[in-house]
């Protein structure tokens, strides 16, 4: 039936029927509306359903109840009785009229949002040079991209024409990034001179040409000034990945919070200003590049900070557990270096990094049972050098290491140092901490200054390290001082400790001692990580719902609860920057769990939804903890930490002392006498394997007075079943692009949600 109306005048200037004209508006006896998901009505300029109301409507299809159904839709609230849903895509004009945006079967789903191809060929058609346009989702693989097609006003911007073409893509580009969002926007615009038709002057799809080089919008995503070209190379390196444009989205690349932490250190040593708060908001290098300001690379050597500061929720904790021997808490790396290493410039460059990173100074006292931490003014580092060329025993080189490990002192010091070791297999640095003034984000900037602290000494240079960022004192302080606005979060942290039964054990009453530990390592294959990498869902949330569902089914509960190791350096105060700050400051928090009798894809959107609900990245809890206070103690008998990936530029590599690439072992010790908090510690990170490709490795360390040895073979090996699970089934949601998407946890609204609602409201604006 004819149901709208639309007076089309011919051009003044040629005669021709104009582009883009409106299917008009309803005629008489007959309602036009357009509505949303749920039945409600759209505003102008937001697409939704077209649906039809008024008099000549039907009653429905003649014995088909089902289709009848699903078209014919009563709606009370429109006064209309039933209205017929068209299955049409349309959009309210500011003078009222309607454009017909295309089918709703033509919807596209693409990285877990649903696109109207519409939508993007109207924005394309905006463009003066631009008569028509299609868009298309094309697959190649497992490769599922947008593809654009138009047709120019100007015969000279056809394909063939690749600089008037590449001119035209360019201007595309731009107009589209500035009205759409990011995901979109096609992979690549085709200009062709006509589109292919099919016998009914419909458009040929399966004809449309496979975009070729020169169409890909290579030139628009290439880096066109000095901050966008620092921040690539800076994203290649810490993404590990080659191709990389100006306009591809972090979180896509693989991006995580320990990445963007170390994006932005990076971008500091080159002089760019930017937060991990900015680059989790603006997901593009070109958005990066436009907030960031250029900085001084000057020498941030200033007057070290003295006097005592405030201990850290997680140091006051390590403190409140009164472990067996205080002294004997260490973390240590061990590189490769040269032979010809100069040990005097070494030991300078160490100074040089004590006298730069305030945390290496701290010193700890007990003062009538409570421990405080001030600053001392010595910045000397021992660094012992011990040659086993000649006598190298295995025992030896061990009880050597040991040693170093063992002569920390909280009060006196030192609470970090070296050991330089001569074997008949090379040379190699061994540093040695106490964890209470690193963690592992901290190796991070201490081995890449050491690199370039130790070449500025060796060639004679002034040692120029990248500037601070927020002093750790400062952060205590701070923190301490806001301790009360987080009284908000009491509630949430009383439910999440709620008292659980106790795991099973084979001993439930048998040590559970550091000496008694013993470990299983689980490991995916090169292939298997490679897959797991490109996955939309994050690494954590895959490795957090395959350790639910693997005791859940082990321990005969329903609920299960976590403690969460998190890099703690989340910020919710702009005056503060952790990226480039030395210190402990690891966030411990439990995490409740529960998961629904359903799929794997609904039983990991649960586990991510349960992560999204965790306030200020669970620092919150550290600070409202005292020991004293039962209501807030975790009932947690798991542990669980994610390094994130240990690549050459991120931890666990020194080329700068000129070394070769070498992997560097990275390991925490504790007196072997202290107790054991968990059943099972359940660490998981990705590095290098031997022939140099990534693998992730989960750790369940466990204690051998409380546990066979056979049952954590079953337990684990049932991990890695439901592991494969969901990375199988996360594959194969990939292929037909569903996702979970990063979340904003404080509001508590994914990407997809956030990115419709921005592209609603830019719609609203034209």
């Amino acid at each position: 039936m004819g149901c709208c109306v639309h007076q089309v005048k011919p051009d003044s200037t040629q005669g021709t029927i104009p582009e883009g004209i409106p299917i008009g508006r309803p005629i008489d006896g007959v309602q036009l509306y357009i509505l949303d998901e749920n039945q409600q009505p759209l505003p102008v300029g937001v697409p939704g359903d077209l649906y039809i109301g008024g008099e000549g409507i039907a009653h429905g299809y003649l014995n088909q109840p089902a289709l009848t159904a699903e078209r014919f839709v009563k709606n009370e609230s429109l006064n209309d009785g039933v209205l017929y849903k068209t299955g049409d895509l349309a959009v309210y004009r500011n003078d009222g009229t309607i454009d017909y945006l295309g089918r709703i079967d033509n919807q596209i789903k693409l990285r877990g949002f649903r696109i109207e191809p519409g939508e993007i060929e109207n924005a394309l058609c905006l463009h003066s040079q631009v008569n028509r346009a299609v868009v298309v989702l094309r697959a190649e693989g497992n490769k599922r991209e947008l593809v654009a097609y138009v047709v120019s006003a100007d015969d000279t911007n056809a394909s063939d024409s690749s600089d008037n073409s590449s001119e035209l893509t360019a201007a595309l580009y731009h107009q589209l990034k500035q009205a759409l969002p990011n995901y979109m926007v096609p992979s690549h615009i085709v200009v062709l001179s006509e589109l292919p038709l099919t016998s009914n002057g419909k458009v040929d799809r399966r004809s449309l040409p496979a975009p070729s080089v020169g169409t890909t919008g290579d030139a628009e995503s290439r880096p066109r000034d000095r901050k966008e070209t620092v921040l690539l190379e800076i994203w290649r390196q810490i993404l590990n990945r080659d191709e990389i444009g100006i306009y591809d989205n972090f979180f896509d690349l693989g991006g995580d919070s320990i990445s963007g932490m170390q994006i932005v250190s990076k971008a500091h040593e080159q002089g760019l200003k930017l937060t991990p708060t900015q680059l989790f908001e603006h997901q593009t290098i070109a958005e990066q590049a436009a907030i960031a300001f250029e900085q001084s690379l000057g020498n941030q050597l200033a007057t070290p900070p003295t006097g005592s500061i405030p201990l850290s929720p997680i140091q006051r904790d390590f403190f409140e557990q009164a472990p067996a021997n205080p002294h004997h808490y260490n973390q240590a790396v061990m590189v490769s270096v040269r032979p010809e290493t100069e040990v005097i410039a070494l030991r300078t460059a160490l100074e040089k990094l004590v006298e730069h990173h305030d945390s290496l100074r701290l010193r700890f006292e007990n003062v009538d049972g409570s421990w405080q931490q001030q600053y001392a003014s010595s910045t000397s580092v021992p660094l012992d050098e011990l040659d086993f060329t000649h006598t190298e025993e295995a025992r030896s080189v061990n009880q050597s290491i040991s040693d170093i490990q063992k002569s920390l002192h909280l009060t006196d010091g030192p609470l970090f140092r070296g050991l330089l070791l001569t074997l008949q297999s090379g040379k190699f640095l061994i540093l040695v901490a106490h964890h209470l003034v690193v963690d592992g984000v901290s190796w991070r900037i201490l081995l890449d200054d050491l690199r370039r602290a130790y070449h500025q000494v060796a060639h004679g240079e002034a040692v120029t390290l990248p500037s601070k960022t927020t002093a750790f004192g400062h952060w205590t302080r701070h923190l301490a001082s806001q301790a009360p606005a987080f009284e908000t979060e009491r509630d949430y942290w009383t439910e999440v400790c709620r008292s659980m039964p106790s795991l099973p054990a084979d001993s439930p009453d048998g040590n559970n001692t550091v000496g008694d530990t013993r470990e299983i390592v689980v490991s995916l294959t090169s292939q298997e990580t490679t897959l797991l990498k490109a996955l939309k869902q994050p690494v954590p949330t895959l490795l957090i719902c395959a350790i639910a569902q693997t005791i859940q089914q082990w321990s005969q509960s329903n609920t299960l609860v976590v403690d969460m190791e998190g890099h703690g350096r989340h910020v919710w105060d702009e005056s503060l920057e952790l990226s480039r700050t030395v210190g402990w400051f690891t966030a411990l928090y439990p995490l409740r769990l529960s998961l629904p009798s359903a799929s794997l894809k609904e039983q990991l959107s649960e586990v991510q939804q349960q992560l999204d609900r965790v306030p200020n990245g669970g620092v919150g809890y550290g600070l409202l903890l005292r020991s004293t206070e039962a209501a807030l103690t975790s009932p947690a008998e798991v542990s669980f930490n994610y390094l994130g990936q240990l690549t050459i530029e991120t931890a666990g590599f020194i080329t700068g002392l000129d070394s070769e690439a070498i992997p560097a072992v990275q390991s925490s010790t504790k007196s072997p006498e202290s107790d054991r908090k968990y059943h099972f510690e359940i660490v998981a990170l990705i590095e290098k394997n031997q022939i140099g490709n990534d693998q992730l490795q989960i750790h369940w360390r466990y204690s051998k007075q409380q546990y066979q040895q056979s049952t954590l073979t079953q337990l684990t090996q049932r991990f890695a079943n439901n592991l494969k699970s969901l990375l199988a089934d996360c594959k194969e949601d990939n292929t037909a692009d569903g996702s979970t998407t990063p979340r904003f946890a404080a509001a508590q609204v994914d990407t997809s949600q956030l990115n419709q609602l921005m592209s609603k409201l830019k719609a609203r604006e034209g």
